[in-house]
C-alpha cells in the first residue's frame, strides 16, 4: 500500500517547511576556542594582570579581561555545563588554583588549571549571558569579591559569573535619579515597626548579609566574622562636618570605634588604627 506524505506527518504540517529563525550571537552555545568576559556579583569583571594576578575589582572591557575558554581533554566543539575547562589568560597563561589562591603565573595545563564548568540555570548548553560557576580540582568554586579566590565549594553570589563575550557585552545600566535625602532610621526593638532616626552621635552596631557584625578589635583590624553585639562591635556615627542633628541619606559622616579611632580605609584596606 502506497503510504503518502500526509500519514507520516501531523495533519496540516509539510516536512519540506523550515522555520526561518533570525540568528543571534545570544543563541550560538560557547565552544572551545572562544573568547569570553567573567563578570562578578559586584559588576566587576575577572582581570588578569602582567605580573599573573587575578582579580575582579575593575569593570573594564580590555585586553586584561579577556580569556580564551577551552576544553581540557583538547577536543573542539562545544563546552556544556559540567565540561572539565581551561582558562587561558591574555598572557598565554592558564588560571591556575593553588591552595585557595587563583593567579596565572604558570602556563601548565593539568589538574590545578583544570575547571568544572556549571551552568547556574541548570541547563546542559552555555550561552553568553548565561550565570556560571567554576569548580577547581580542590572542590572549592572560584569567588570574586575583589580578589578572586577559590575558598568555599559554595554556589552563591561571589561564586556566580555571567559569561559574557565581546559582541554582547553587558549594557551599563543608565544612573538612577537621585532621590531627596531621606533619614536614616533604625528600629527600636525587635519585631517593632517603631522607627526612630539617626543623629550625630548615636551608638550603631552594622550587620554584615552573613548576618555578622563588623567589628574593631584592639589591634585595630576591621572585620565582621562573628555575630556578637559587645564592645567590639559598638560604633559611634558622627557627621564629619561636626555639627549635631540627623544623619540622612548622603550625609558624610565617620565611624569612631569604642577605641576612639576612626574607620579609615586605606587603599581597598580597612582598618581603625589612626585618630
Amino acid at each position: 500500500m502506497m503510504q503518502t506524505r500526509a500519514q507520516h506527518t501531523r495533519r496540516g504540517a509539510d516536512p519540506a517547511l523550515l522555520a526561518l529563525e533570525a540568528w543571534s550571537p545570544a543563541t550560538t552555545p560557547i565552544s572551545s576556542g572562544a573568547t569570553i568576559l567573567l563578570r562578578a556579583y559586584t559588576g566587576k569583571r575577572v582581570t588578569v594582570e602582567p605580573n599573573g594576578r587575578v582579580q575582579a575589582w575593575w569593570d573594564h572591557t580590555g585586553k586584561w579581561q579577556r580569556i580564551v575558554i577551552k576544553r581540557a581533554d583538547g577536543r573542539p566543539g562545544p563546552i556544556d555545563s559540567g565540561s572539565r575547562v581551561l582558562l587561558m589568560a591574555w598572557t598565554g597563561k592558564a588560571v591556575t588554583v593553588q591552595g585557595t589562591r587563583v593567579h596565572a603565573h604558570w602556563d601548565h595545563k593539568g589538574s590545578w588549571q583544570t575547571l568544572v564548568i556549571e551552568n547556574a540555570g541548570g541547563q546542559s548548553q552555555i550561552l553568553p549571558g548565561d550565570t556560571v560557576l567554576f569548580k577547581a580540582w580542590t572542590g572549592k568554586r572560584l569567588d570574586a569579591n575583589g580578589e578572586v579566590r577559590a575558598r568555599w565549594n559554595h554556589t552563591g553570589a561571589w561564586q556566580r559569573f555571567v559569561l559574557e563575550t565581546p559582541g554582547l557585552l553587558a549594557a551599563p545600566s543608565a544612573p538612577a535619579p537621585t532621590p531627596a535625602p531621606a533619614p536614616i532610621t533604625t528600629q527600636a526593638k525587635a519585631g517593632s515597626s517603631t522607627t526612630t532616626p539617626i543623629s550625630s552621635g548615636a551608638t550603631i552596631l552594622l550587620r554584615a548579609y552573613t548576618g555578622k557584625r563588623v567589628t574593631v578589635d584592639p589591634s585595630g583590624k576591621v572585620h565582621a566574622l562573628w555575630n556578637h553585639t559587645g564592645k567590639w562591635q559598638q560604633i559611634t556615627i558622627q557627621r564629619a562636618d561636626g555639627l549635631p542633628g540627623p544623619i540622612n541619606s548622603g550625609s558624610r559622616v565617620l565611624l569612631m570605634a569604642w577605641t576612639g579611632k576612626a574607620m579609615t580605609v586605606q587603599g581597598t584596606r580597612v582598618h581603625a588604627k589612626w585618630d
